[in-house]
């Protein structure tokens, strides 16, 4: 019977859980450049262009985490929704 490491275990668990984090980031790095098409008010595309920047910078980190300890990255997005806005509705 082969022994199970509990350390071992703590790590995969960890890993797990820096993918999910990777997963999000993923996720709002698409939404975030979806968004930036369609939005026509310059302050409101730079602002989004940074948020942009930074999350890429977190899926770094995160990637370099997760490989130092040893763990495969994720592509995988988080299947959240993307909202819509209302459509504008037609007097008659």
């Amino acid at each position: 019977m082969q022994k199970i490491n509990p350390n071992e275990i703590v790590m995969q668990k960890f890993i797990f859980e820096l993918n999910g984090a990777l997963a999000m980031e993923n996720a709002g790095v698409e939404r975030l450049q979806v968004r930036i098409k369609e939005v026509s008010i310059p302050e409101a595309r730079q602002q989004l262009e940074h948020h942009l920047e930074e999350s890429k910078q977190h899926q770094e980190r995160l990637q370099k985490l997760i490989t130092d300890l040893g763990g495969n990255t994720t592509n995988e997005k988080l299947g959240l929704p993307l909202p819509s806005y209302p459509k504008k509705k037609c007097k008659r």
